[in-house]
């Protein structure tokens, strides 16, 4: 008597009008016509393997730090810590453990149109009741596993689950279509009617006849493949680039408030203000370096991590998810470098703008009092206009008036030396 047979599904998304799917074996042939109506709608979403560089990207677009500049002190508004740097040294502790078991890097990820914290979203994975290994078929399809867990979700963490899973491949790749692997050898039938509804499938009795429309190379273990896929290890690396697309998007949120501050607050009209106000940017300036210098040193762990440095293995020896992983890490640190770069060249031309405004300032405060100098000489003038009524008194006058002369212009011309000597670049 022959065991009872074992399931296994596969779902290809088609355009097509019609789908027919069938086995090589007679007994187990099925096959199923359907209508794109009597399809489940797919997704509206697609992940993007580019998706965790393009979101940043996008609001960095929006951040126009190169408008003109104006300024609204730090003491009037919340501050935002954020920053910009690749440039390491030694001392910058990739290895920290602080990283690792730092419980306050986590944020918030997009899952279709919901919003959900990090942490559900790693409980739901760590669930196994669903995974993506990496792994494609001969035809470049994803294949998407249901493994034997004999775990159970709610609908609503179904939903986010197969939602997340099916984001997470390419955005190519999502277009051309997955095939699912149901494993339930040990299980019923009924325990997958809820998946195979409306979709094509081919029933199998062993892991045998997969290998013949997936080659094993391409196959976790789970299911007679040579993949050593390990589950928790990909969710606790998927959360981690969800914490860094978190931590690179509020850092984002954060340029962007910093340069609306800079454009709508005017400079002052007084070098004491416009010094304060030079000092409190460049202070605002420096948080921001060192914050972006934090997240990129956690990207650098969790690449490390990923890549596995330590075993130092090339590309090919890495598995179908580590590839993807390190590909996102990498890209998604390029582009901290770009924002960096940015950053760099605005902060160039805003301080610039800032010290010469303040040199401005400081030419009109010495202006005014090299002003107020020859105003007290023409009053010293005005008083002094006796010329003697004999020799001996009109060459003492004339001493008096040369000494004062001598001092008058030694302290004017050290004046107008320090008026023209900081700008004489500008001429």
């Amino acid at each position: 008597m022959q065991a009872a047979p074992s399931c296994y599904g596969s779902m290809v998304a088609s355009t097509s009008d019609e789908v027919t799917t069938s086995s090589s074996r007679g007994p187990m042939t099925m096959s199923v016509s359907k209508t794109n109506s009597q399809f489940i709608e797919a997704p509206a979403f697609f992940y993007d393997m580019d998706t965790d560089l393009k979101e940043l990207k996008t609001a960095l677009k929006d951040v126009d730090l190169l408008n003109d500049s104006g300024y609204r002190s730090v003491m009037e508004r919340s501050s935002h810590p954020f920053s910009t740097s690749l440039v390491f040294h030694e001392d910058n502790g990739f290895d920290s453990e602080d990283d690792a078991s730092d419980e306050h890097w986590d944020g918030y990820l997009t899952v279709g149109a919901d919003r959900i914290k990090i942490r559900d979203m790693s409980d739901i994975l760590a669930t196994r009741y669903a995974f993506i290994s990496g792994a494609r078929t001969s035809e470049g399809l994803t294949i998407v596993t249901f493994p034997d867990s004999r775990s159970t979700l709610p609908f609503e963490d179904y939903s986010l689950l197969v939602k997340y899973l099916l984001q997470v491949p390419p955005l190519e790749d999502s277009h051309k279509g997955f095939v699912i692997i149901i494993d339930r050898r040990s299980d019923k039938w009924s325990s997958v009617r809820t998946l195979l509804l409306q979709i094509s499938v081919i029933q199998l009795e062993s892991s045998a006849e997969l290998r013949k429309y997936i080659h094993h190379e391409h196959l976790t273990m789970d299911v007679g493949g040579l993949i050593k896929y390990n589950h928790l290890e990909w969710v606790q690396h998927r959360m981690d680039i969800e914490r860094m697309k978190a931590s690179a998007t509020a850092i984002a949120a954060s340029l962007t408030e910093f340069g609306k501050t800079l454009r709508e607050t005017e400079l002052p009209n007084d070098a004491d203000s416009t010094a304060r106000i030079l000092e409190l940017q460049t202070a605002e300036k420096m948080a921001i370096k060192e914050e972006f210098k934090i997240a990129v040193r956690k990207g650098f762990t969790l690449l490390k991590s990923v890549r596995q440095l330590d075993k130092k293995p090339t590309p090919e020896q890495l598995s179908p998810t580590r590839l993807h992983n390190v590909t996102a890490i990498e890209r998604m640190l390029v582009q901290l470098e770009e924002t960096e770069r940015s950053f760099d060249s605005f902060w160039t031309k805003h301080e610039r703008r800032l010290r010469y405004c303040l040199e401005l300032r400081q030419f009109e405060d010495s202006f005014r009092k090299l002003q107020a100098a020859f105003a007290r000489h023409m009053l010293y003038l005005e008083e002094h206009r006796e010329v003697g009524n004999c020799t001996n008194k009109a060459l003492h006058l004339a001493e008096q008036h040369r000494q004062y002369a001598e001092g008058a212009m030694v302290s004017e011309k050290r004046s107008i030396g320090h008026l023209i000597l900081p700008y004489s670049s500008y001429f």
